[in-house]
């Protein structure tokens, strides 16, 4: 009996480093756990401003200060 749950423990600890390998978190994702305020529809918007969709600069600055008054009220 004792011998099966050994075998049993050392195939499931196999299979989980296998399949869901334990990762540390990196510097970023680290920074962003510690502000609840940023939620998953800010850091999407907050993405789609860096990438290059052909804004004018007018645009662009209007997206940019419309997103910054946003995280200002969540503060």
């Amino acid at each position: 009996m004792m011998l099966t749950l050994k075998v049993m423990n050392v195939v499931f600890d196999e299979t989980v480093d296998t399949h869901a390998p334990y990762c540390y978190a990196s510097r970023n994702e680290q920074r962003s756990k510690n502000k609840p305020l940023l939620t998953k529809g800010i850091l999407t918007s907050i993405a789609k401003k860096y990438t290059e969709n052909g804004y004018t600069i007018k645009e662009y600055k209007t997206y940019r200060n419309k997103l910054t008054h946003l995280k200002e009220i969540l503060k």
